[in-house]
C-alpha cells in the first residue's frame, strides 16, 4: 500500500487530505481522504502508472460523483477530475 499527502485544487481553494492505494493486477483500490470525508474508489491502472479511478467525494454539501483520470507512481500523483466546467486537480506527494 502506498499513501500520499495530497491538494485538491478547487475553484474554493485548496483542499488538504491523504489518498490511500493499493494496486493489485493492474486494479487499484483504496482510500480518499478529503475534507474529514474518506471514501473508497475503483478503478484501472497500466505499467506507466496511467490510471482512470472512479468514486465519491463527499463535500459539507453534498456527494460527488467522479471519474479522475492521470498518473499514480511511486512518489507521486497527478489527476484531474472533470467536474461541470471547471477541471479539479489532484497532486500529490508519496509519505
Amino acid at each position: 500500500m502506498q499513501e500520499y499527502d495530497i491538494l485538491l485544487k478547487t475553484p474554493m481553494g485548496d483542499k488538504e487530505g491523504r489518498l490511500s492505494v493499493t494496486a493489485l493486477q493492474g486494479r487499484p483500490e483504496r482510500q480518499l481522504e478529503v475534507l474529514r470525508h474518506a471514501t473508497s474508489f475503483s478503478g484501472e491502472i497500466d505499467e506507466s502508472g496511467f490510471c482512470r479511478i472512479s468514486g465519491h467525494l463527499i463535500t459539507a454539501l453534498s456527494t460527488i460523483p467522479f471519474l479522475a483520470t492521470g498518473y499514480i507512481r511511486v512518489q507521486r500523483l497527478d489527476l484531474v477530475i472533470q467536474h461541470r466546467r471547471q477541471p479539479i486537480r489532484i497532486i500529490g506527494i508519496a509519505r
